[in-house]
């Protein structure tokens, strides 16, 4: 879907601006936030999650095809539960962050693209993860959702990240080799898992 007025961005500019301080948590770090374009010229918002985006969080998902699912939670799932919405937009921004895409479409605001990492203290290990909404891939979207997430890991001290990968996601291969972050890769458990130093 297109945002209306593709052309026009100021309903858009201004629907953002006015969402922008709303149901800010304490320690939100605003120097994040940026605009950006993607190749067929039209711009999203790029901030860190919210608690608040819970909603908007579960439209992503249920608008995302079954295939997008299997490659973003490496298997079915039916639903996002109230629990996963919690894990998955309450974070410190820290060992735990996460940055959303959004636009708007039809008046309303959308997040179309998630990219978070995780820190597990108990595995000393960092994972990464990233969905576009399938409307939007194609579009460099997710190539620069990893490649900010990952300077805000390296900004938060973090050396090191791996991600889980389907072997059938070819599009995760080429995106790490897009942005020319060097990496290496091994099966585990009928996955791939990608390992790269920041």
């Amino acid at each position: 879907m297109y945002y209306t007025g593709i052309h026009d961005t100021s309903l858009q500019v201004k629907n953002m601006v006015t969402k922008i301080g709303e149901n800010t948590p304490p320690g939100y770090p605003g120097e994040y936030e940026a605009w950006f374009t993607v190749k067929d010229g039209r711009r999203v918002f790029i901030r860190p999650i919210k608690p608040a985006d819970q909603e908007l969080l579960l439209d992503l998902f249920q608008r995302l095809s079954d295939h997008s699912i299997q490659m973003r939670f490496l298997g079915h799932l039916p639903g996002l539960s109230p629990e996963l919405l919690d894990y998955l937009t309450i974070v410190n921004y820290v060992s735990d962050f996460a940055i959303v895409a959004m636009v708007v479409e039809k008046k309303e605001d959308h997040i179309i693209a998630v990219c978070r990492y995780h820190s597990d203290s108990q595995t000393n290990s960092t994972e990464l993860a990233v969905a576009v909404r399938d409307d939007w891939q194609g579009m460099g979207l997710g190539k620069e959702m990893v490649r900010r997430l990952l300077t805000i890991a390296r900004d938060n001290g973090i050396r090191r990240i791996e991600a889980v990968v389907d072997p059938s996601n070819a599009a995760f291969r080429k995106l790490l080799n897009a942005l020319g972050s060097p990496y290496t890769s091994r099966p585990l458990h009928g996955f791939y898992r990608f390992l790269m130093e920041l």
